[in-house]
């Protein structure tokens, strides 16, 4: 049996998760046994995610919503359950082994001062940047959207996402992605855990700002990876809702922003990005066998562009 402190508190957010909670499950019921904890936190979910989650982890713990929290504060409401001196987040759709969680917690132990993120690997390919980076000031959105950001060089250089190339090796950044994220509960308790400002989006990349403003760091950790499939948390739908930008740009206005004018021109640069990168698909969709995945893209990032510059 594990010792109180080690143990690790693995917090999994489901909403409707039944066709890929499973996977994420499974290494985790030898860590169950281990003395590890999981908890779980549904948000009313209507399909059989709790059959599964019950039937793969039966130690795991079982929170039940009556209606969808959203992420954060269903977060919140499994961090507060938890006995674990370190704290992982983890979504639903997220896989690694056993192992590799293993090597997470006994880095964490080793980091004290640190939250750590393992290398998002993404299955499907589409995604080339690192689930990492800098803060999204004016100018790193600016370096990413330009594609500066994809030049080796300087960190000066760096946009809001990381690159392969310049995360070859263990590194501080400014934000990861929630999507696993390991958390000393003595870090969690000093910045007061998740904001619940949002139902869901930037609430990690805002959370890793209250972290380093607090005098702790944010560690990437390539040499341990996890894997994780971009939007299927659920099992609905790849959704075309714009939430993550337009969180995005109220967490830059209301926390980074030093003047409006700055909030205009951080508007125009994302949208027009966003605008490009719809150009480029609806050409993709004209060259490729996969016509309709590529049209489907091309309106989802003109609708994220319409969003951002109607943000209020």
């Amino acid at each position: 049996m594990t010792a109180d402190n080690q143990v690790a508190s693995f917090i999994i957010v489901t909403y409707n998760s039944a066709e890929v909670v499973g996977r994420c499950l499974e290494p985790l019921a030898a860590l169950v046994d281990g003395g590890h904890e999981v908890i779980i936190v549904d948000n009313n979910s209507l399909d059989t995610t709790l059959n599964i989650c019950r039937t793969v982890v039966p130690g795991a713990r079982i929170i039940q919503n009556a209606n969808n929290e959203g992420f954060a504060r269903a977060v919140n409401i499994g961090v507060r359950a938890s006995i674990g001196s370190t704290v992982i987040l983890l979504n639903p759709d997220a896989v690694g082994t056993a192992s590799t969680f293993e090597q997470l917690i006994k880095s964490s132990s080793e980091s004290p001062g640190a939250v750590l993120a393992p290398m998002i690997v993404h299955p499907e390919q589409r995604l080339k940047v690192v689930s990492a980076g800098r803060m999204p000031h004016l100018r790193r959105m600016f370096l990413h959207y330009s594609g500066l950001s994809r030049l080796a060089g300087p960190n000066f250089l760096e946009g809001h996402y990381l690159f392969p190339h310049q995360a070859g090796s263990d590194r501080d950044v400014e934000w990861a992605t929630g999507a696993c994220l390991v958390i000393p509960k003595t870090i969690w308790e000093t910045v007061d855990g998740m904001t619940e400002r949002w139902f869901m989006y930037a609430e990690d990349i805002e959370f890793c700002f209250r972290v380093t403003a607090a005098g702790y760091r944010i560690r990437l950790v390539p040499g341990i990876q996890v894997s994780h499939n971009t939007g299927t948390g659920t099992s609905e739908p790849k959704s075309m809702k714009p939430d993550w930008i337009v969180n995005l740009w109220q967490f830059y206005r209301d926390d980074l922003s030093p003047n409006r004018a700055s909030n205009t021109v951080w508007k125009l640069v994302v949208a027009v990005g966003l605008a490009s990168r719809a150009g480029y698909y609806s050409l993709k969709a004209a060259r490729s066998t996969e016509h309709q995945v590529w049209r489907h893209e091309s309106r989802r990032f003109i609708a994220f562009c319409a969003a951002v510059l109607k943000a209020k």
